[in-house]
C-alpha cells in the first residue's frame, strides 16, 4: 500500500512537471505567433486558429500542473478560503502594477483590438496566462468547498456547470472581440443558472465552530466584495479586459462567468454563515459532548492506570456537562450483612474534600437516595432544595447539582457528581448524556479494575513460578549411590510451590540418612516451613546419631516459630550399609512401606507431629524401630499425596493399591517402580495433574 502511494506521487509529479514545461513551450509559441502577425500585419488564417488550439491546450496543461500541487478534498474549509484570498490579493497587485507602467495599449480597428508594440503584446500575453491561472486556481478551489461533505448529486451538478462553462466559452470562438452575438448570450445566461444551482452547496458550514463560522462570515464578505470588483475590472474597457480580447475571447469569457460564479458563490456563502452563526454554540457543544464520549469510549478498550482514568472521567464530566467542578466516589466496602457501603473518594475536580463531605453527609440523604432508587439525582435549587438549603451557606459557587449512580451488572460501583454555578443548570438532554456517559464510565472503570487484577495475577503468578525454581533446587539435585543399594525419588506439587519435602545425605561413609516430609497445607506458606525444614535437616543431621533425637531436635526447633494451626508430618530413617539395616522413627507422618522376603509391612513407629506440642510430650511418644534389610528388599518412602489420590467420584487410590503395585512388581528397579506407580495413579484418578503434593523415595537393596 505505501509502495503504491509513493509510486501514485512520483506519477502526479512527473505528468505536473511535463504539463508545465508543455504549457510553457506553448505559451512561448502563441508569443511568437503575436509577434510575427504584429510585424508582418498579415492574415494569419489557418495559423490563428492553430494559435487559439494552443492556448488551450497550454491552459489544459497548467490545470494538470495546478491540480498536482493543490490540496485534495477533505481539506478545511478556511484554508481554502485562505488560498482563494491570496489569490485574489495576487490578481490585484498585479492590476496595481499594470495601472502604474505606462503601456500604449490597444487600438480598435473595425471590431478588432491592435496592440500598438510589442510591450503591449508582450503585457498582454502575460497580464491573460496570469488571469487564466487565477480563474483555474479558483475554480478549482471552489469545487473543493462544494465537494466538503458532498451529497448525491453534488458532482454530477458540478459537472454539468463545468460542460456548459466550456461550450459558453466556446461559443465566442470565431467571434471578434468587439462583437457580441445572441449565441453567446445566451450560453453566458445558461452557464450563470448552471453557477447559482452549484451556489447552494454549503453543507460545510455547519460542521464549523463557533469560531470557525466568524472567520466564514468575514472571509466571505471580504471575498465577496473582491470579486465584485474584479467583475469591475472585467466590464471596464482596462487593460486587462483588453488583453483578455485581444488574446483569446474564450479565455474572457471563461474568466468573466468564473467571476460571476464567485461572485454568488461568497455573496450566498456570507448570508447562510451568517444565518447559522445562533447554532453554532449549540453545535460547538453537542461537538464536544461526541468527542468527549468518543474518548471516554476509547478508555475502555486501553490499559490505564486506575488514577489516571478517574481523573480522566471527572475532566470528561466537566467538558460534557459544561458544569463547573466534578468528583466521583467509589464503592470500596460493600457488607452484604448490613447493606452498608463504604465510599471513597477518587478523583475531584474545582471543589474541595471538606465540601464533599458536607453535601453527600447522611443528613443530607442525597447519597442515600441515589444508592436505593440507583437512578440519577437532580438538584436545580441549591439554595431551596430541602436536601440542601441547610449546607448551601457551607458550599459555595453552586447552584444545581447532579448526582449519577454508577452500576455494573446491576451492582453500584460508585457516584459520579457535577455542580455548575447557576441554577436549573441540568436539563433533560443534559441529564440524559450524562446518564449515557455514566454507563460508559462504569465499563471503563470495571475494566480498569479487571486490567488491575489481571495484572496482579500476572504478577504473583511470575512470582510463584520463581518460587518453584527455588524450591526444586531445595531437593536434592543428584542422588548418593550407596554400596548395595539403588535410589530413585520423585516429587511434583500440586499447585506451583507445595509442601513436600525429601531428602538423602550421606552421614559418613557406611550411613545413609534419608528424610521425607508434608507440611499441613499447600501453596506458599506450605513451601516456606518446607524450606525452613530443609535447614534444620541439613544442620541438624550429621550431629543427631539417632533418628528419635533428630526428631525431637527438629521438634524443638519448629516448636512456636510456625502458626499454630500448621504442623509437620515427617518419617526419618538411617540406612547402615555395614550391618544392612535401618533405623525409623515417625513423626505423624505415613507409615514406611518395607518389601522384606516377599511381604509387605508397614512400619509406623509411635510420634506426632512436628510442632504440634512441646519437648516433654514429644519426647514421650517418640518411638524408635530398627529394621533389617535382606538383598531384595524394597523400603518406599511416600506421602498422603499418594495414598489419598481420588477419582472423580471420591473413591481414594489407597494403601492397599500401593501394596499390591509394589508386590506385584518387587522386581523392578526404584526407577521403573516409581514410574509404574506415577503411571497407576494418574490412569486411576483420570488426570495426569495432581489435587495434593506427592512425593515418593524408593531404596532396594541389590546385593550384599
Amino acid at each position: 500500500m505505501m509502495k503504491q502511494s509513493i509510486a501514485h506521487i512520483i506519477k502526479t509529479k512527473i505528468s505536473g512537471a511535463v504539463s508545465v514545461t508543455g504549457a510553457g513551450v506553448l505559451f512561448l509559441i502563441v508569443f511568437i505567433i503575436d509577434a510575427v502577425h504584429k510585424n508582418l500585419e498579415i492574415d494569419l488564417g489557418l495559423i490563428s486558429q492553430l494559435r487559439n488550439v494552443f492556448v488551450v491546450l497550454a491552459f489544459i496543461g497548467l490545470y494538470i500542473f495546478l491540480q498536482s500541487i493543490m490540496p485534495r478534498r477533505s481539506v478545511n474549509p478556511l484554508r481554502l478560503f485562505g488560498i482563494i484570498f491570496m489569490t485574489l490579493l495576487s490578481f490585484l497587485a498585479m492590476s496595481l502594477v499594470i495601472a502604474l507602467i505606462s503601456i500604449n495599449g490597444f487600438e480598435a480597428l473595425e471590431k478588432q483590438l491592435i496592440p500598438t508594440d510589442y510591450l503591449t503584446i508582450f503585457f498582454a500575453n502575460i497580464v491573460s496566462i496570469f488571469t487564466g491561472i487565477v480563474a483555474i486556481i479558483l475554480l478549482y478551489t471552489i469545487a473543493q468547498l462544494i465537494f466538503i461533505k458532498q451529497r448525491k448529486g453534488t458532482k454530477r451538478n458540478l459537472i454539468i456547470f463545468l460542460v456548459i462553462l466550456g461550450i459558453a466559452s466556446l461559443s465566442v470562438w470565431n467571434q471578434e472581440p468587439l462583437e457580441s452575438t445572441t449565441t453567446s448570450f445566451v450560453f453566458f445566461v445558461i452557464a450563470i443558472f448552471a453557477g447559482i444551482a452549484n451556489s447552494f452547496k454549503f453543507t460545510w458550514i455547519v460542521y464549523l465552530s463557533k469560531r470557525e463560522k466568524l472567520y466564514s462570515i468575514g472571509y466571505s464578505f471580504l471575498l465577496f466584495v473582491l470579486f465584485i470588483i474584479l467583475n469591475v475590472t472585467l466590464t471596464e474597457s482596462g487593460f486587462i479586459n483588453r488583453s483578455l480580447l485581444y488574446y483569446h475571447y474564450p479565455l474572457q469569457y471563461f474568466v468573466r462567468i468564473i467571476a460571476i460564479f464567485s461572485v454568488i458563490y461568497f455573496g450566498m456563502s456570507f448570508v447562510v454563515s451568517l444565518f447559522h452563526l445562533p447554532t453554532a454554540e449549540a453545535f460547538d457543544r453537542k461537538r464536544i459532548e461526541l468527542s468527549s464520549v468518543h474518548n471516554l469510549s476509547r478508555l475502555i478498550t486501553r490499559v490505564f492506570d486506575f488514577k489516571d482514568l478517574v481523573q480522566t472521567v471527572t475532566n470528561l464530566t466537566i467538558e460534557v456537562t459544561e458544569a463547573r467542578s466534578a468528583w466521583l466516589e467509589v464503592i470500596k466496602k460493600n457488607d452484604a450483612g448490613d447493606g452498608a457501603m463504604e465510599f471513597e473518594l477518587v478523583a475531584l475536580k474545582n471543589i474541595e474534600p471538606a465540601e464533599i463531605d458536607i453535601i453527600t453527609h447522611p443528613e443530607t440523604g442525597l447519597r442515600r437516595h441515589i444508592i436505593e432508587t440507583k437512578k440519577v439525582v437532580v438538584i436545580d435549587e441549591f439554595v431551596r432544595d430541602r436536601r440542601t438549603r441547610d449546607i448551601s451557606r457551607s458550599v459555595k459557587n453552586i447552584g444545581s447539582l447532579i448526582g449519577v449512580p454508577l452500576v455494573s451488572q446491576e451492582q453500584m460501583i460508585g457516584i459520579l457528581y457535577a455542580a455548575k454555578t447557576m441554577e436549573f443548570g441540568f436539563d433533560k438532554e443534559e441529564t440524559e448524556l450524562i446518564s449515557t456517559f455514566a454507563d460508559h464510565v462504569s465499563i471503563a472503570i470495571e475494566n480498569s479494575r479487571l486490567i488491575e487484577q489481571s495484572i496482579e495475577r500476572e504478577r504473583l503468578q511470575q512470582e510463584l513460578m520463581v518460587a518453584q525454581k527455588v524450591q526444586k533446587k531445595l531437593l536434592p539435585q543428584r542422588l548418593p549411590e550407596p554400596k548395595g543399594f539403588e535410589l530413585d525419588a520423585f516429587s511434583a506439587p500440586a499447585f506451583e510451590v507445595g509442601g513436600d519435602y525429601y531428602d538423602v545425605i550421606e552421614l559418613d561413609s557406611n550411613r545413609l540418612g534419608v528424610v521425607i516430609g508434608d507440611v499441613s497445607g499447600k501453596g506458599v506458606s506450605a513451601a516456606f516451613y518446607m524450606a525452613e525444614l530443609k535447614g534444620i535437616f541439613q544442620a541438624l543431621s550429621k550431629s543427631c546419631t539417632s533418628t528419635a533425637e533428630f526428631l525431637v531436635k527438629a521438634n524443638n526447633a519448629l516448636y512456636g516459630s510456625i502458626d499454630k494451626s500448621a504442623f509437620i508430618s515427617l518419617i526419618y530413617a538411617i540406612v547402615d550399609t555395614s550391618d544392612h539395616s535401618m533405623h525409623l522413627s515417625r513423626a505423624g507422618h505415613c507409615p514406611m512401606m518395607n518389601l522384606h522376603n516377599g511381604t509387605v509391612k508397614l512400619h509406623k513407629p509411635n510420634g506426632i507431629g512436628l510442632g504440634l506440642t512441646g519437648a516433654e510430650l514429644f519426647d514421650e511418644v517418640i518411638e524408635e524401630e530398627k529394621i533389617p534389610i535382606s538383598v531384595g528388599d524394597v523400603c518406599v518412602f511416600y506421602t498422603d499425596g499418594v495414598t489419598e489420590a481420588r477419582k472423580s467420584d471420591g473413591e481414594e487410590f489407597g494403601t492397599d493399591r500401593l501394596v499390591t503395585l509394589v508386590t506385584k512388581h518387587k522386581e523392578k528397579s526404584p526407577r521403573e517402580l516409581r514410574s509404574l506407580i506415577l503411571d497407576e495413579i494418574s490412569a486411576f484418578t483420570g488426570s495426569d495433574s495432581f489435587d495434593d503434593d506427592i512425593t515418593i523415595v524408593i531404596l532396594k537393596r541389590n546385593s550384599g
